[in-house]
């Protein structure tokens, strides 16, 4: 494994950082006709990276899953996305794993989604301090080197 920390420090906001992305991450060929699987984002993480996107769909039952909306690809569950990316997440590295959110499920299905991020992530997932109208965030984000082990989103 790498020693990222040999690289540059890791103290300071994440968002002064550049890292690793991916997108149309579940996607194992195209955009319009591809397998939607678990196993894009397990490669994807192998390859150190710390960006992965989920396209966010209901199904006909209102649950959430990950496909490439209005084409002939096909769907996999958010919650068998989220325990391949909870289960290799930091095998290759253990900086934060940002979940990028492509979000099109309907406003009453969104309490499916963060039962599922909860009950997969648990306390691992970074989870903001409530914003209050007219004053600043009580809350920044974590540093990479705070953030180790951690998921985003």
């Amino acid at each position: 494994l790498v020693d990222y920390t040999k690289v540059q420090p890791m103290d300071r906001p994440i968002t002064e950082y550049y890292f690793n992305s991916s997108h149309n991450t579940y996607l194992e060929d195209t955009q319009l006709f591809g397998i939607s699987s678990t196993r894009m984002y397990v490669a994807a993480l192998a390859q150190g990276c710390r960006g992965v996107e989920l396209d966010l769909w209901d199904d006909a039952n209102g649950d959430p899953e990950v496909t490439h909306g209005h084409t002939a690809t096909s769907p996999v569950t958010l919650s068998h996305v989220c325990k391949a990316i909870n289960a290799y997440a930091f095998v290759k590295s253990p900086y934060p794993v940002v979940l990028s959110i492509e979000q099109h499920c309907a406003k009453k299905n969104l309490h499916k989604q963060a039962t599922i991020w909860k009950e997969v992530f648990g306390s691992r997932l970074v989870r903001p301090s409530p914003f209050v109208v007219g004053q600043p965030p009580a809350g920044a984000l974590p540093t990479p080197e705070e953030g180790k082990h951690m998921f985003i989103i």
